[in-house]
């Protein structure tokens, strides 16, 4: 009888040893996973379709669609879209800058211009990446006319990878 409690003791050692072991190593793999997990400019490089709505207070609500190209050092690349801004619909092509931090945090400026080239404004946002980098979401915080008069706007954008990896 003690020779049979010694086997069941040795063997519920041995089984919850492998259950701690099992459990520390799932753990600390996650910790380690999600502690070096950093956002990187290579790692949003890409092509991305975004939808953006919101505000222009004095002059109406705006929405929009498009696409742009990010590349390994932060150009945002051959932007294009489609704009309603307060029931009138334009399109207006954009490039700029975009910086990122290692905790998916970033910022954005970006010059918008008209189909003929000429510049519209100037958009400065602050944005956060999502999901391994597959989307994020923005705001605008400034928006500079080219002729330096500053709007007052209320718009969000989401954007998500036109191919994801």
């Amino acid at each position: 009888m003690k020779q049979q409690y010694r086997k069941k003791s040795t063997r519920n050692i041995r089984l919850t040893t492998l259950v701690l072991i099992g459990l520390v190593t799932f753990v600390g793999s996650t910790a380690t996973a999600h502690g070096t997990t950093k956002c990187m400019l290579a790692g949003i490089a890409g092509d991305w379709g975004f939808s953006d709505t919101g505000s222009v207070p004095g002059i109406g609500p705006r929405i929009a669609v498009g696409r742009f190209t990010l590349d390994s050092q932060g150009n945002v690349l051959n932007g294009k879209a489609t704009v309603n801004l307060n029931g009138a619909i334009s399109s207006e092509t954009f490039s700029g800058t975009a910086t990122l931090h290692a905790d998916c945090t970033g910022s954005a400026k970006t010059d918008v211009f008209d189909l003929s080239g000429n510049k519209i404004a100037t958009i400065r946002a602050q944005a956060v990446f999502l999901d391994n980098m597959q989307e994020f979401r923005e705001i605008w915080t400034s928006v500079v006319l080219a002729n330096g008069k500053r709007l007052t706007t209320v718009i969000t954008l989401e954007a998500k990878r036109l191919f994801p990896e």
